[in-house]
């Protein structure tokens, strides 16, 4: 067997500044990563907000070019009622605008029994 000699004293150091550069790129990379996980961590916060948020349903957009509901004693006079409102998609869509008899029907019938 060879016994591995030691390495002398100009290889020790020749190594050693290569392995201190290494570190310094090493730690600007380390930084450089913290600083890219913070800002995906505040998009990811920001989106959440949007999708989990109080009004996640509305916008700040929606909600100024949105009317304002009257829920004044006399509105609920007129329409009967005073229940809850609706909300969503089906209650903005107005009997006119839902027409069934304009929608294409077909006839389709199964047989259960082959025979």
């Amino acid at each position: 067997m060879q016994t591995k000699q030691k390495p002398t004293y100009e290889e020790l150091e020749k190594e050693n500044s290569q392995l201190k550069k290494r570190v310094v790129e090493l730690e600007t990379e380390v930084v450089s990563l913290r600083q890219q996980v913070a800002d995906l961590q505040a998009q990811v916060d920001k989106l959440t907000k949007m999708l989990f948020g109080k009004k996640s349903e509305r916008s700040k957009k929606a909600n100024a070019k949105t009317p304002q509901i009257d829920n004044s004693k006399s509105k609920r006079d007129t329409n009967g009622g005073g229940g809850r409102q609706r909300k969503g998609v089906a209650s903005r869509m107005s009997s006119t605008s839902m027409n069934r008899e304009a929608l294409p029907r077909l006839r389709v019938e199964n047989s259960l029994f082959t025979g």
